[in-house]
């Protein structure tokens, strides 16, 4: 999946509009849009990063990275 898909599919989980989840994240509506018909597949990071922050997502949800596994001391 791509970042622009989980974007949209988290803006929908959360009932948001295009223009609500842009004014949360302090995006333009524009970029959201770019990012997730895939036509800007490589957003900034600032506005990956504001984007997490308006969904409520940790960025690394946001962009499908699995958290390391957290090793046990023995």
């Amino acid at each position: 999946m791509s970042l622009g898909e989980r974007v949209r599919a988290m803006r929908l989980a959360k009932g948001y509009g295009p223009t609500e989840l842009a004014s949360l994240a302090k995006v333009s509506r524009s970029a959201l849009y770019l990012l997730e018909t895939g036509k800007q597949a490589r957003p900034r990071a600032k506005t990956t990063r504001r984007l997490a922050e308006g969904l409520g997502v940790p960025l690394a949800e946001l962009l499908g990275i699995e958290p390391p596994l957290e090793r046990i001391a023995s």
